[in-house]
């Protein structure tokens, strides 16, 4: 199946000014965020990496977010400053997979959800995030131990308005390796598919134990490339035809891992 293997900065700028819901998320809580906010948050991301922190392409950004809402904006933004984007696994503390990332010299920061998970990279003097992923947290809930910053407080106070110059090539992206499927069926061209189903449609996306968290943006990039909103279901979040009349939902795809 074909998955564009690439990031394009214009799926995200074409949401600017977009009032209605480009992204609802169905997990602990349910969120729904129109395409406007959508640019925002990203653009806000964007100028904390490439303002506060230097970021250029080349970078690395290592995300410890898990499969989230949080994790899909800050992935996006990094993907499209041209930062490589790593994912913290929970058994990543202490690994020399942990051990090599924190060593690396093009890292430029960490958003974690887990403070335990960070600890390395603040003695490494790294710029490490906690990351609250709850809707309605505009700054971390708790005293933050020493060496974190506050990661839902430091985008909150960025501008909303880009400071700084994208990269005008499209990102390559690696590790691509999964399917999309309708009906038990997999997708053979995925793009096609957005290009003939998406446009003007909310797209319900359920979503595996075992699916990556880069899967899943390329996925939702793919429809929001196509001017479609995507619904993104974690497993065990309720029931599909409940979801699917409430949302009004035109079309129902799985991703899978291989």
């Amino acid at each position: 199946m074909e998955i564009k293997s690439f990031w394009d900065n214009s799926w995200v700028n074409a949401l600017s000014g977009y009032s209605s819901p480009c992204l609802t998320w169905y997990g602990q809580d349910r969120i729904e965020l129109s395409g406007q906010v959508v640019n925002n948050w990203v653009t806000k991301t964007q100028n904390l990496l490439a303002g506060d922190l230097a970021a250029e392409p080349g970078g690395v950004l290592a995300l410890g977010l898990g499969l989230s809402w949080r994790d899909l904006l800050w992935r996006i933004a990094g993907w499209g400053l041209g930062l490589t984007v790593k994912n913290l696994t929970a058994d990543a503390p202490g690994s020399k997979e942990m051990t090599d990332l924190i060593a690396d010299p093009d890292l430029v920061a960490c958003a974690i959800s887990d403070p335990a998970a960070g600890s390395g990279f603040v003695e490494s003097g790294i710029e490490t995030y906690l990351v609250s992923l709850s809707p309605l947290d505009w700054r971390y809930p708790e005293a933050l131990p020493a060496g974190f910053l506050d990661g839902n407080r430091e985008v909150l106070a960025q501008a909303d308005q880009l400071l700084f110059p994208l990269p005008s090539e499209n990102f390559a992206l690696a590790d691509t390796d999964f399917r999309v499927s309708v009906d038990g069926k997999a997708i053979a061209d995925f793009s096609r598919w957005c290009e003939q189903k998406v446009p003007g449609r909310r797209i319900l996306i359920k979503v595996p134990e075992d699916a990556t968290p880069q899967s899943l943006a390329l996925v939702v990039g793919q429809i929001w490339r196509y001017q479609g909103a995507a619904v993104v279901l974690e497993p065990n979040c309720g029931e599909i035809e409940k979801i699917s009349s409430v949302e009004h939902i035109a079309e129902f795809i799985e991703l899978n891992c291989r």
